[in-house]
C-alpha cells in the first residue's frame, strides 16, 4: 500500500499483517501426533518485553499512554525448542523482501517439519514504510514470531517480574527492553528528610507515538481499525487516485485523525463511504483560510 503517512515513513515502526496463508502435506497423521505430544509439555512463553502505545479515548478525545507485555522471538523459542526436538519436529523459515513504492514488503514462510517428511506451513506478509535494512530486520523478526506461534500453538503468560521493566520503560515509543528481576535492596540508612525532586516532564506526544506493529487483537482492544480494514481503505484511496496531501488534510479537518492508523472503528463506514462514493469531495478539499490568510 502506498505510504500516505509521513510520520510513519520517518519512524519506520508501523507494519501491517497483510496476509497469512496455511498449508500442509498430503498426510498429517504423524506430525499431528508428534505436535500433540509436544504441546502437552510445552510451557507458555514468558512475556519478557514491554512496549508502550498511545491511543485516543473515545469519551474524552484525549490521548492516553498504555503499556503492555509480550514474548519476544527468543522467549518463544525457549518455550518450544525442547518439546519440538524431543518429538522429531523442527522449524525452518524463509524470509524475502520486495520493494513497494517508497516502502517494502517482507514475507516470511514458516514450516513445521516432522522426521516422517510431513509438514505444516504458513506464510506471513508484512508492509514497512521505508526501505531501511533495520526495518527489514524488524519485520522479519515480527513475521518469524507470528509464524512460529501460529504453527506450534505456543501461548504467553504474565511475567511476575514485569513491573521492573515497565518502570524503566515509562514514556517510550514502540521500543522494547528486557524485563529485569526484582531485587530487594537493603533498608536505607536513616538520614534527614530531603525535598523530593519533581517528576521529569512527560515526553512529547510525537516521541511517545511512533506507531506499533499491532495485531488485530491489540487494535481491537484500543478501538482502532483492524489490519484488513486499513488495507481495504488504503486500496480504495489508491484506486480513486486521491492525492496524499488532500487525503491527510480532509481526514484531519473532518475527523481529527492525523493518520489512517489512528482511525477508530466506529467511524470507518463513514470514511469508507466518502472515499468510495464521493472521492472528489476529498480530492477538491481545501482548508478554509482565516482572516490573516493562513489555514485554520
Amino acid at each position: 500500500m502506498e505510504d500516505y503517512e509521513k510520520e510513519l515513513a520517518l519512524q519506520a515502526k508501523e507494519s501491517i499483517v497483510e496476509t497469512m496463508f496455511f498449508e500442509h502435506s498430503m498426510s498429517i497423521a504423524n506430525i499431528a501426533d508428534a505436535l500433540s505430544k509436544a504441546q502437552a509439555v510445552m510451557a507458555p512463553a514468558v512475556m519478557n518485553k514491554t512496549a508502550a502505545v498511545k491511543y485516543r479515548d473515545k469519551n474524552t478525545g484525549q490521548y492516553i499512554d498504555k503499556s503492555y507485555k509480550y514474548a519476544d522471538l527468543q522467549s518463544v523459542w525457549d518455550s518450544i525448542r525442547s518439546p519440538l526436538t524431543g518429538n522429531g519436529l523442527a522449524v525452518v523459515q524463509f524470509p524475502s523482501v520486495r520493494g513497494t513504492g517508497e516502502g517494502q514488503e517482507v514475507t516470511v514462510v514458516t514450516r513445521l517439519v516432522h522426521s516422517s517428511g510431513e509438514f505444516f506451513g504458513c506464510t506471513v506478509t508484512l508492509t514497512g514504510f521505508d526501505r531501511k535494512v533495520q526495518t527489514s530486520g524488524s519485520l522479519m523478526t515480527y513475521g518469524r514470531r507470528y509464524g512460529i506461534s501460529c504453527l506450534t500453538g505456543v501461548v504467553s503468560e504474565e511475567d511476575d517480574d514485569g513491573d521492573a521493566g515497565m518502570k524503566s520503560d515509562a514514556g517510550m515509543s514502540r521500543k522494547s527492553v528486557p524485563e529485569t528481576k526484582k531485587v530487594t535492596p537493603p533498608p536505607p540508612k536513616k538520614s534527614p528528610k530531603k525535598k523530593e525532586d519533581p517528576p521529569p516532564p512527560p515526553e512529547p506526544a510525537a516521541t511517545r507515538w511512533a506507531g506499533t506493529p499491532m495485531n488485530d487483537t491489540e487494535r481491537g482492544r484500543l478501538g482502532l481499525l483492524s489490519c484488513a480494514k486499513i488495507q481495504h481503505l488504503g486500496d480504495e484511496i489508491i484506486k480513486k487516485s486521491i492525492p496524499k496531501e488532500a487525503w491527510l488534510e480532509w481526514l484531519l479537518a473532518t475527523y481529527g485523525y492525523e493518520t489512517i492508523y489512528k482511525i477508530e472503528d466506529d467511524v470507518y463506514n463513514g470514511v469508507l463511504a466518502t472515499v468510495e462514493t464521493t472521492p472528489e469531495q476529498i480530492i477538491n478539499f481545501k482548508v478554509a483560510p482565516d482572516e490573516s490568510g493562513s489555514k485554520k
